[in-house]
């Protein structure tokens, strides 16, 4: 992902959020993915026709794309403590 093209939503410093446009797809950054293993799995089980990784739906078109889905997916994103989890990860980092 290369930042100066993406859309991208900070807390503190940390990406968090990022929407990117490649060749064939667009694409949803979601770091809070990676470390709360609830929302990727609401993901996984809503998220038909998303080409799925650890912290990223690919999709091809915001007009195919389930926006209920992704509004969803940011509220429950949202509801979780990311920096708690940034933080316990720059202390163990030390």
């Amino acid at each position: 992902m290369k930042i100066e093209s993406a859309l991208l939503f900070e807390e503190e410093g940390f990406s968090k959020y990022a929407l990117t446009k490649n060749k064939n797809d667009f694409s949803i950054h979601n770091m809070v993915m990676y470390g709360f293993p609830e929302v990727a799995a609401f993901i996984k089980s809503k998220g038909k026709g998303l080409k799925i990784q650890k912290g990223c739906l690919n999709y091809k078109s915001p007009l195919t794309a389930n926006m209920d889905v992704f509004k969803k997916l940011f509220e429950l994103s949202a509801q979780q403590d990311y920096m708690a989890l940034v933080r316990k990860y720059k202390k163990n980092k030390k």
